[in-house]
């Protein structure tokens, strides 16, 4: 036997209220499956701790193994079994119970047990501590003694007075022997009658005349005490027809529920089915847009800040061309300029020139003048020397003016040529410059229109990039709808699931109902 310790001293007292009741129930083994409340609250485990366990967890070290035992026989032959237990709460502290158990069937066959526990009253929990007392010391129970009647003792002293009687037969004794014997006949007479009339009592529900005369013709009280019986039987056994009548119908129709459940939950199982493949491909599809989308906004994204850069640049090559036409337009007037320089610094040259043609021709003069002062000077002979030597200087001089004349007449000449060369040149620059300008002005125009078509551009990617955003939205929002498909597709799955437990379950309870009152009407 299970000895669950330590224990404590100390009663918990069962609750005052008559509705309180502890319940539990058990498989064939003494495994308890199902607790109430009031059940945790007096033993103080929790339910965790007591489902799945054996039922003598609360087993107190006071209580003879041999009422356990007569439990069980009395248990396993199918009947119930009433008895004072004394249980321990986790703690170690007891409560007294008035338990009831009975067998729980299934098609005659016991699958497990119940048991309903009340308050026990003090007299019944007496009787129970003496009772265990003598059984764990070893005594043996009798079920009934003479001694605990009081008739005995009047049984006795009428037997006394009758033997005094015939020993003294005065009229004394033989009236006390006669007193004596009534008032012992009337006394166990009178038990019998009060015990009769609390059952009449307790359990008449019809008295009229014609019943009494039909079912209790003697008149007695033992007559009407049978009638009352057999009313009270007969009372029972309709409430429990009507109730077993209806309990059957009741669990027709928790079978007919139970079986339109079934269908009904695997109808919606199929749709259930069916209707996340369809969601799914949605989701398949939804993902996909999702995807092209943000691919599609990456792109025009890229584009526009491609277009940014672009434009930028575009930009800084308008800046630069405006500022190379203006270098360039700077240049022509340079070209020009130079132009009109060369041309004004030919003019000086020709003039030169021509300067330079005159000291020639005073130079050839002079030249000629020397020669005939030299011609002269000879004639004059010694007189003339000195002459002759100024007019040989002079000479000599005219020579070298009319020698650096022809080395300038040679420079004027290769000026002019360079000079020329420098005209076309500066010509050609000029006209490079031009069409320069012209081609620059052209290509700013070109660069205007293509920075207003990059801007053009850039605001449609901002429009398309925008309308992108608002669709991925909208997509994202049917993407969140199928999810709310696929929740709302599993909460019906499991309401129906759950409709169909409970209808099993309802089943379960009308069948357990069924059979417990079979049971109730078993003879």
């Amino acid at each position: 036997m299970r000895n669950n310790q330590p224990v404590v001293d100390v009663e918990i007292k069962f609750p005052d209220d008559p509705n309180a009741k502890i319940i539990s129930v058990t498989d064939t083994h003494g495994i308890i499956t199902d607790v109430n409340q009031t059940f945790i609250d007096m033993c103080g485990f929790s339910r965790e701790e007591l489902v799945g366990q054996p039922h003598n967890i609360i087993r107190h070290p006071d209580m003879p193994s041999a009422v356990f035992k007569l439990m069980w026989d009395t248990l396993k032959k199918g009947k119930p079994f009433m008895g004072i237990i004394k249980n321990r709460h986790k703690d170690g502290r007891y409560y007294w119970v008035n338990a009831f158990i009975i067998p729980i069937t299934n098609g005659g066959k016991i699958v497990g047990y119940e048991s309903v526990r009340t308050r026990a009253t003090d007299e019944e929990i007496a009787n129970a501590k003496a009772t265990y007392a003598k059984m764990n010391s070893g005594s043996k129970l009798s079920t009934y003694s003479v001694f605990n009647s009081y008739d005995i003792y009047y049984a006795i002293l009428t037997l006394i007075a009758f033997i005094y009687a015939l020993y003294d037969r005065s009229f004394v004794s033989i009236i006390l022997t006669g007193v004596i014997g009534a008032f012992t006949a009337y006394s166990m007479l009178a038990k019998k009658s009060r015990f009769i009339t609390r059952l009449i009592e307790k359990n008449e529900m019809q008295a009229d005349p014609v019943s009494l005369a039909i079912y209790a013709p003697g008149g007695t009280d033992t007559d009407r005490a049978s009638f009352a019986i057999k009313c009270r039987e007969k009372y029972v056994d309709a409430i429990l027809t009507r109730v077993k009548e209806a309990s059957a119908r009741l669990n027709q129709l928790a079978e007919q529920n139970l079986d339109n459940a079934s269908d009904s939950n695997k109808d919606m199982i199929e749709k259930s089915k069916h209707t996340k493949k369809v969601a799914k491909n949605m989701n398949a599809v939804t993902q996909t847009m999702l995807t092209m989308m943000k691919d599609l906004t990456d792109s025009v994204a890229t584009t526009n800040e491609s277009s940014e850069q672009t434009s930028s640049l575009m930009q800084e090559g308008k800046d630069i061309s405006e500022r190379t036409l203006n270098a360039i337009t700077t240049l022509d007037n340079q070209v020009k300029n130079i132009a009109t320089s060369i041309e004004n610094l030919s003019a000086k040259v020709e003039e030169i020139a021509q300067a330079s043609e005159l000291i020639d021709k005073v130079s050839d003069q002079t030249n000629l003048l020397a020669l005939n002062a030299s011609i002269e000077a000879a004639r004059a002979g010694e007189a003339g020397k000195g002459f002759a030597v100024v007019a040989d200087e002079v000479r000599s001089l005219s020579l070298s003016t009319h020698k650096s004349t022809q080395n300038i007449h040679n420079l004027i000449d290769d000026f002019k040529e360079k000079a020329e060369e420098a005209k076309v040149m500066a010509e050609h620059g000029l006209a490079a410059a031009q069409n320069g300008v012209v081609e620059v002005g052209r290509n700013n125009d070109n660069v205007e229109k293509v920075v207003e078509a990059i801007s053009v551009i850039k605001e449609n990617a901002d429009k398309m990039l925008n309308e992108i955003n608002m669709h991925s939205e909208t997509v994202q929002g049917v993407a969140e709808q199928v999810k709310q498909i696929f929740s709302l597709t599993d909460e019906s799955v499991d309401i129906t699931s759950k409709t169909q437990q409970d209808m099993q379950y309802l089943k379960d309870e009308a069948d357990d109902v069924v059979e417990m009152i079979t049971r109730f009407n078993r003879k």
